[in-house]
């Protein structure tokens, strides 16, 4: 079976997947994905966005507060949360919703 390649912009909405429970412990995020059973870590600024994206919200929003947050130029803040996004859609951590769907 194909698996389809979601395309992650600053418009699409993502949100932390139902198959996953998470934590937070001593600043930084443990999540276990329900079906794989495997445990992934985010560091400070992944805890960030992980908070964030327990509700849905555009891609732009979440650049946004980090840049706002952090000493980030938002070009790079842009690529590495895409980035960051794309792995954890790769391991079904969150859904992606774009615009057009």
């Amino acid at each position: 079976m194909q698996e389809t390649v979601v395309r992650i912009g600053t418009d699409s909405i993502v949100v932390a997947s139902a198959s996953q429970t998470s934590c937070e412990l001593h600043g930084e995020t443990v999540i276990l994905e329900f079906d794989k059973g495997a445990y992934f870590g985010l560091d400070d600024i992944g805890t960030v966005i992980w908070q964030l994206l327990q509700s849905p919200r555009p891609v732009r929003a979440l650049c946004q507060t980090i840049v706002e947050q952090y000493e980030v130029d938002p070009v790079v803040c842009e690529h590495d949360i895409v980035r960051l996004l794309e792995q954890l859609h790769a391991e079904r951590l969150v859904e992606v919703r774009n615009p057009t769907t």
